[in-house]
């Protein structure tokens, strides 16, 4: 199966390539494809060069077409298909029950007074919103953008953190 979607993806290089020629060389409105070459007329390359241009056109943009449509075909497109019964079965509204009470609210944590560690703090926060983690904001006008729930998370002290102890300090017990 590598093989053939190897070979189409080649073939439908190959097929681009020759249509952008083909296009380039075919003749425009009242120009003559010769005359690009200095000579008059159809003299250069014959006079059913039209013709010619013309059907290598349409020849080359269907094997395209059709290389592109097999390619499609053949390589899946990336379309994960589940079967209708690895679904779980829907449960009548009589067994719904209710939905799990709240979290308990979080302790506040202690403000952010320097720039550079509410930056700090909001990124790695914004990191973990990425990697799937739940907005711990409330309410009908979250932000859409993860960076703007992460920095106001930061403000209202929804997240805790702590600072690494700074490793260039000296003893407690050495005077300074």
């Amino acid at each position: 199966m590598r093989l053939i979607v190897t070979l189409l993806g080649a073939i439908q290089f190959i097929a681009g390539l020759l249509v952008i020629a083909v296009v380039l060389l075919q003749q425009g409105k009242g120009a003559s494809m010769s005359a690009a070459f200095g000579t008059v007329g159809t003299q250069a390359f014959g006079a059913r060069t039209d013709e010619f241009m013309t059907k290598a056109t349409r020849w080359c943009a269907g094997v395209f077409l059709v290389a592109s449509l097999l390619l499609a075909l053949f390589s899946g497109g990336g379309v994960v298909r589940r079967p209708s019964a690895s679904l779980p079965p829907l449960q009548p509204l009589s067994e719904v029950t209710e939905a799990p009470a709240p979290e308990p609210p979080r302790p506040i944590a202690p403000p952010i007074r320097s720039r550079f560690l509410f930056v700090d703090v909001a990124a790695q926060r914004a990191k973990q919103l990425r990697r799937g983690a739940k907005p711990r904001l409330n309410g009908p006008d979250l932000p859409h953008k993860l960076e703007r729930v992460a920095m106001r998370e930061v403000e209202e002290g929804l997240i805790e953190w702590s600072l690494p102890p700074f490793k260039g300090a000296p003893p407690e017990d050495t005077p300074v």
